[in-house]
């Protein structure tokens, strides 16, 4: 959470984090982005590809973007409205 900020995305996926940034963006809309990795710091984890075997590394991250609460309705809007004409 950002203080007087509120999230209205969270996404595994590092393209769609980044075409919704791309519209508030273009939408003059003022947002916070915070990546946070869903690894448990297990030791395997950092000895190489075998202990990543059977993992999906493709949601390892989850990508969270935040507006202001005065924002929230406005950006929902945007990406609504991006994600039909795409």
């Amino acid at each position: 959470m950002i203080l007087g900020k509120t999230e209205i995305i969270a996404t595994n996926s590092a393209q769609k984090a980044s075409f919704y940034k791309d519209v508030l963006s273009r939408c003059k809309i003022d947002y916070d982005s915070k990546t946070k990795s869903s690894s448990s710091g297990n030791i395997m984890r950092t000895s190489g590809n075998l202990g990543r075997m059977g993992e999906n590394v493709t949601s390892e991250f989850t990508y969270h973007i935040y507006v202001k609460k005065a924002d929230v309705d406005r950006a929902k809007n945007a990406i609504y409205e991006a994600e039909r004409n795409s």
